[in-house]
């Protein structure tokens, strides 16, 4: 293939879109590695995206700038979702925060979590399990 054969392939190519959830009380850590890593993704967006344009704070009194909100984040290719404590519990119980990641994750072609955020995905509400079939079912 000649350079503008592999030009005219890029060009081609549809961006990977990686995006991330973020909310109040977040560990910090859990956000940033990832982020830091899947944003070097070549031919790849990254989205950080809350439930507003405010700062979100992490765990550790971090304010994060999210770059999209739920309104406006395009489809998501990989979902990332990530943990702390007292912020997955809260985000369980939210239902316009549960909504947006069951709608991404049920597109996406790879949902990941870390650490906590896992259960965000175990929440009734993502998965659409009956209460017989739901491991977390206190969630």
């Amino acid at each position: 293939m000649q350079r503008s054969d592999v030009e005219d392939w890029r060009s081609d190519m549809s961006l990977f879109n990686i995006g991330f959830v973020i909310f109040p009380d977040l560990t910090q850590l859990d956000f940033t590695g990832p982020l830091q890593v899947l944003s070097r993704l070549p031919q790849s967006a990254t989205y950080i995206v809350a439930k507003s344009e405010a700062p979100v704070p992490s765990d550790c009194g971090l304010g994060l700038v999210p770059t999209h909100t739920f309104a406006n984040c395009p489809s998501l290719d990989l979902l990332c979702v990530p943990g702390g404590s007292y912020g997955v519990v809260r985000v369980i119980g939210d239902r316009e925060t549960i909504e947006f990641v069951r709608r991404q994750a049920g597109a996406a072609k790879y949902v990941t979590s870390v650490c906590t955020g896992a259960f965000i995905f175990g929440c009734r509400r993502v998965t659409q399990r009956t209460a017989g079939n739901d491991p977390l079912g206190l969630y």
